[in-house]
């Protein structure tokens, strides 16, 4: 995954595994396959699939290899705490 896809997607899965709260509930579009955000309608998210979007348009090259690639469908409500001070990510729970 290019780099900055991936750090647009990091900041669109960081969530708080301390808060009880529902975490993690949404699959959206990711670099070849679905992915778990923390939340669809989050700045972070947005700009995410943003990009994903103007790179699918413009650099076509991206994507090639994603045709070779057997997904599978990531399952939602994995909050994993990873010791950045933002606490944690969603986890894709293959």
């Amino acid at each position: 995954m290019p780099e900055y896809i991936d750090n647009l997607y990091q900041a669109a899965a960081e969530c708080n595994p301390a808060d009880p709260s529902l975490h993690c509930q949404d699959v959206v579009d990711g670099y070849c396959c679905p992915v778990v955000v923390e939340s669809i309608s989050s700045p972070a998210t947005q700009a995410y699939l943003d990009f994903l979007e103007l790179t699918k348009q413009q650099c076509t090259e991206l994507w090639r290899e994603c045709a070779a690639v057997d997904c599978a469908f990531p399952t939602p409500g994995n909050c994993v705490a990873d010791g950045s001070t933002a606490g944690g990510h969603c986890s894709n729970g293959f």
